[in-house]
């Protein structure tokens, strides 16, 4: 969790800095509300749990460093502008890109990020959370989850479209009113209504 938490404040701070050299100005890139970018956080805790053994050599590292990422980066793409319809990057403008959710030049600089995090960055934070006393660990990681469960309900929340939902279950009281008034008056039920009760009153009348 500490490792997940790190990694996507990482990634925000990361794109929140592209963006700012794009735009000239503050932009929260972040998925969640929050300072986070949860798909950094998960793609190199990945990297690093699966792709450590491969750390002694450099090149092989940078080769399935870079693939794993693309992979990532391509489905995830995929599932958020299918799921809330939005697109979170686009690198439709940049070369050699797929579908406008990744790119070469990019996929090559996530594989070399990931090197550096798996021979360099990884080991210095390993070793800043082992100094964590062990009293604190469990309070700050339900701290931590239940911040993580708060921002993800209030983001999805806001992403999704509550009126569409609404619409299907929606009643026009007005329409449902003017069908009951015009079967009503087509089917003369009142002078009907009107027929049945004269005639109970006359039975009843004459058996009294």
């Amino acid at each position: 969790m500490f490792y997940y938490i790190i990694y996507s404040f990482f990634g925000w701070c990361i794109e929140v800095l592209y963006a700012y050299k794009n735009h000239k100005k503050f932009v929260n890139r972040g998925f969640l509300h929050g300072p986070l970018c949860p798909i950094y956080g998960a793609c190199i805790l990945s990297i690093v749990i699966l792709l450590s053994k491969f750390k002694g050599n450099l090149f092989e590292l940078l080769i399935i460093a870079t693939l794993f990422t693309s992979v990532i980066e391509y489905l995830t793409g995929f599932l958020l502008e299918n799921i809330f319809k939005t697109k979170y990057w686009d690198y439709t403008d940049d070369p050699f890109n797929l579908n406008g959710r990744i790119c070469l030049h990019f996929s090559i600089m996530w594989g070399g990020a990931s090197v550096a995090v798996v021979r360099i960055i990884h080991p210095i934070i390993a070793s800043f959370i082992d100094q964590i006393p062990y009293i604190l660990d469990p309070v700050l990681f339900f701290i931590i989850l239940s911040y993580l469960i708060l921002d993800f309900h209030y983001t999805l929340n806001a992403l999704i479209d509550f009126s569409k939902i609404s619409n299907v279950f929606q009643i026009d009281a007005g329409a449902i009113a003017s069908k009951y008034s015009s079967f009503i008056h087509s089917s003369n039920l009142e002078e009907k209504f009107q027929n049945i009760k004269y005639k109970i009153l006359n039975w009843k009348n004459k058996n009294l």
